[in-house]
């Protein structure tokens, strides 16, 4: 799935959902800092997506150790609400 994903990134035809599928595969086949920047990336656009948030809080916490800011992440979560849907 990777490689797949990767020609529609390098074509800048990806939509929000396709690179937060991208950043998935990128932090599963050990690139989690490059999964967390295109989290970033994506949270900057919209920071109150929750998908997002929660995908890069365990990015942090479970990949790159970076604990305080993945627990930033689950508070803001918290606040945020769960979906209407």
């Amino acid at each position: 799935a990777l490689v797949a994903m990767e020609n529609v990134i390098d074509d800048n035809k990806a939509d929000d959902s396709t690179l937060s599928n991208y950043a998935i595969a990128l932090s599963a086949t050990g690139k989690a800092k490059e999964a967390a920047n295109i989290y970033e990336k994506l949270l900057n656009k919209n920071n109150s997506n929750k998908n997002v948030m929660l995908n890069l809080a365990a990015v942090y916490i479970e990949k790159l150790n970076k604990f305080d800011e993945g627990l930033d992440l689950i508070n803001r979560l918290k606040f945020v609400g769960p979906d209407q849907e």
